[in-house]
């Protein structure tokens, strides 16, 4: 009887320690499928493409760019009334020299061929001309002009000078009930109204002068306007005044990288216009004296002076009926070319410091291939600068320029950016964590038996040898 008890306690012991042993296998074996299987699977499904990025290995040069100017210097024999009797009384040509001198250094300090600040482009070389005529109060007089006319025979030409620099592009409206912010005040003295010059600022009246067309806003390209302001009959004449106290010649200013605005008072303001409301068109002279200040702001966005500067050292060349003369093109044409690689290079340098500070940020191959392209662009450039070939330089600068700023705005670039580790224990969690719960208790359960056998074990074995040494 005390056989068979023993007997089935001893199998009940080994049934039960079976079960632990095969408890212990399946939970070992979730672990190790959780381990070597879902943890993989779990990174990869989650991980961020990011394409490597070329090493930035150019710098923006800050050398002088060499200007390739070739000049025909004529030496003439200025000889003395008595030559061929004192030879000692030959002069040398020193006056020519001197004048030569003079000439050269008046043209070094001379900056009115010296584009200075930021050329009003976009990333491909674009920029769209609006001209508009603003009629403030059609109640008064209603004006128009003969745009397609002035586009024909002046900025065609004007184009056309200035392409090797820019692509430019020209437009023109007509908008009604277009008032000034500024109210100007009378000034007895001149017999007109004023807007003092701290008021320009707030000339533009953003909010009632629909300048934005639908084909400017269609496409990326930098938006330049040129306002020709009529005013109302209970505003005209009206002149701008000039920081120094005196009437502005032109009655126009220019907005940096906006464009510029002309006032253009119509005959009509020294009578009553009320009587003949009917349309008009300004005159083909008054349109050609606007014409002619507006192109002066276009070369004023462009850092050039509205007209040449002359002085008694210097005789600049005349821009010509094009607007721009060959030298301010070439001059423009070498800081376009500076400008956009400095550009190119700063643009790529930002977005590898931005990838470089977000790790969850995506970036596709075609990121990357835009990248190498921008920086190949950019060593052309650096390369035909050098040379002394601007036109190639200024080509190369505007592909790198525009390939850095198309990698630098990918839409792919802010994909998952708002979707950081946070996000992904927030998701996850709730599925995986009702599985993770079992398996973990399990994995302490059979742990802390484990620990329980050993501790078992141990003390059985104690036993025995002390059992065995009382013997």
């Amino acid at each position: 009887m005390d056989a068979g008890g023993a007997k089935s306690r001893n199998d009940a012991i080994s049934a039960e320690d079976m079960t632990r042993d095969s408890g212990r296998l399946v939970v070992a074996f979730i672990v190790a499928i959780g381990l070597f299987s879902g943890l993989p699977v779990w990174w990869k499904t989650t991980e961020v493409h990011r394409a490597p990025l070329p090493k930035l290995n150019l710098e923006p040069s800050h050398n002088p760019l060499p200007v390739h100017s070739p000049v025909i210097v004529s030496l003439v024999l200025l000889l003395s009334s008595t030559n061929g009797v004192n030879e000692e009384d030959r002069r040398p040509p020193s006056r020519m020299l001197e004048k030569l001198q003079q000439s050269l250094s008046g043209l070094s300090k001379e900056r009115s061929w010296r584009p200075s600040g930021p050329m009003p482009f976009a990333a491909d070389g674009s920029a769209l001309l609006s001209f508009s005529l603003l009629n403030a109060d059609p109640a008064d007089w209603v004006f128009d002009w003969d745009f397609a006319s002035a586009e024909e025979h002046i900025f065609a030409p004007l184009v056309q000078a200035i392409s090797p620099v820019a692509e430019l592009a020209v437009e023109s409206q007509v908008l009604y009930y277009a008032r000034s912010q500024v109210r100007p005040t009378w000034d007895p003295q001149h017999q007109a109204y004023i807007v003092p010059h701290s008021d320009l600022p707030f000339f533009v009246n953003s909010h009632e002068w629909h300048l934005d067309t639908s084909v400017a806003s269609a496409g990326r390209s930098k938006l330049l306007h040129f306002a020709v302001y009529v005013p109302a009959a209970d505003e005209c004449p009206l002149h701008f005044k000039l920081p120094n106290g005196k009437l502005s010649p032109t009655d126009g200013f220019t907005v940096p990288s906006w464009g510029g605005v002309v006032v253009w008072n119509p005959p009509q303001c020294s009578r009553n216009a009320s009587s003949d409301t009917g349309p008009r068109t300004i005159p083909s002279s008054e349109l050609r004296r606007i014409l002619a200040i507006q192109i002066g702001q276009l070369r004023t966005l462009f850092g050039l002076s509205a007209t040449p500067k002359r002085s008694a050292e210097v005789q600049t060349l005349s821009p010509g009926p094009k607007g721009f003369a060959g030298w301010e093109v070439a001059a423009l044409l070498r800081t376009r070319s500076s400008d956009d690689t400095r550009e190119a290079l700063s643009t790529l340098r930002s977005l590898s410091t931005l990838v470089s500070a977000l790790s969850n940020m995506v970036v596709h191959d075609s990121i990357a291939d835009q990248v190498t392209r921008a920086l190949a662009a950019a060593g052309e450039a650096q390369t035909a600068m050098l040379a002394g070939s601007y036109e190639a330089a200024a080509s190369a600068a505007r592909n790198a320029r525009a390939q850095a700023e198309s990698a630098f705005f990918h839409p792919t670039l802010m994909s998952l950016l708002y979707f950081p580790s946070e996000h992904h224990m927030a998701i996850y969690m709730p599925l995986f964590l009702p599985v993770l719960v079992n398996v973990c208790a399990a994995v302490c359960r059979e742990a802390l038996r484990w620990g329980r056998g050993r501790c078992r074990r141990r003390l059985s074995e104690t036993l025995s040898r002390f059992k065995r040494n009382q013997l």
